[in-house]
């Protein structure tokens, strides 16, 4: 649960709070989409204890990379997969039917029954918000060891994203998942564990 306004500050915060709470010493971060942006704005904060290392998948540094999409979520299935569509890679959706309407079925629960649209809205506005007051913040060079990695086909985040990353994690590895969209976790979940696994195994 959340309070109102929604902070994008303050998600750093609480990660921040609970590593100082259970006193861990050693850790690594990994974001996806929005959560890649919450790593690095805990990465560029001076309070914050530094991590390892970070991995940044399917996400950006700016809001040019955010590509516009309606921000409404209808209460539909067949209205809600065609709002799902773009998340998803054309050969992955068009092949992997049961898992789709599955997860439609799920979304539709929450913003049935739940607060899903409330929360999904307070999330996207403390996120932009956070990016127009922060831009800078963003752009200086970050030498933590980084793991980033884009799917190519994804029509959420722009994946010329990763170049803006690149220039801002010298410091990194990149993989390009071909034919990916954006959902990486649904698209291509045991390459992602395999990439990440081995990236925080090789970081002194």
């Amino acid at each position: 649960e959340f309070s109102e306004p929604l902070e994008f500050d303050s998600i750093v915060d609480d990660i921040q709070s609970v590593l100082q709470h259970l006193d861990v010493k050693n850790f690594h971060l990994v974001g996806i989409s929005m959560g890649g942006l919450v790593c690095q704005a805990f990465l560029r904060k001076s309070i914050c204890k530094k991590p390892k290392s970070v991995s940044l998948i399917s996400t950006f540094n700016s809001s040019e990379f955010f590509l516009p999409i309606d921000a409404n979520w209808p209460d539909e299935f067949d209205q809600l997969l065609v709002k799902m569509r773009p998340y998803f890679s054309d050969g992955f959706f068009e092949s992997n039917n049961l898992l789709i309407n599955a997860m439609i079925k799920q979304m539709l629960n929450g913003i049935k029954q739940g607060d899903f649209i409330k929360k999904s809205k307070l999330q996207r506005r403390a996120m932009l918000d956070w990016l127009d007051n922060n831009s800078q913040v963003l752009t200086s060079i970050c030498q933590t060891p980084s793991l980033i990695i884009h799917g190519d086909s994804d029509r959420i985040i722009s994946p010329d994203a990763v170049l803006s990353l690149k220039k801002t994690h010298p410091n990194c590895r990149l993989r390009i998942y071909k034919s990916k969209g954006h959902l990486l976790l649904a698209e291509a979940s045991s390459e992602l564990r395999k990439d990440i696994l081995e990236f925080i195994q090789s970081v002194p």
